[in-house]
């Protein structure tokens, strides 16, 4: 797909969200042909633990640092990590980043744009909503 779609070699973003096969997907990504700045993998380490582990392997290997582990969109339900290959990156806004077990709203506030940041609606069994103004 990525050569398909004539990709730059180096993304910006990639997030794989796929249920119970990220892993799967994640180790189908041609992360020799091309490099990812970001990458987002969810895990759903609240309800498959088994998953996170593997995920997180594979992406050391490939030279990727986790700075944000476990994020969170509700209290107590870790469903995703952010990583990133550092040199793209100041070492001022990692630091200001990092975290784990953290809402992934508030990890968003950190990167200090000066848009607003609302929340549509909270955790009430749907996923919340991030907005910016």
């Amino acid at each position: 797909m990525f050569r398909v779609e004539n990709a730059p070699s180096v993304i910006d973003v990639l997030s794989i969200d796929v249920d119970d096969a990220c892993y799967e997907t994640l180790k189908a990504v041609p992360f020799g042909d091309f490099e990812y700045k970001i990458v987002m993998v969810e895990h759903d380490f609240y309800r498959t633990p088994n998953l996170r582990d593997s995920e997180r392997e594979h992406l050391r290997a490939r030279g990727y640092e986790l700075i944000c582990s476990d994020v969170i969109h509700e209290p107590g339900r870790p469903f995703e990590d952010w990583w990133l290959k550092v040199e793209h990156f100041d070492k001022a806004l990692i630091s200001r980043i990092r975290s784990a077990n953290e809402l992934d709203i508030e990890i968003i506030r950190k990167f200090g744009h000066k848009n607003a940041i609302i929340r549509s609606h909270g955790f009430n069994g749907s996923y919340p909503q991030i907005e910016t103004a």
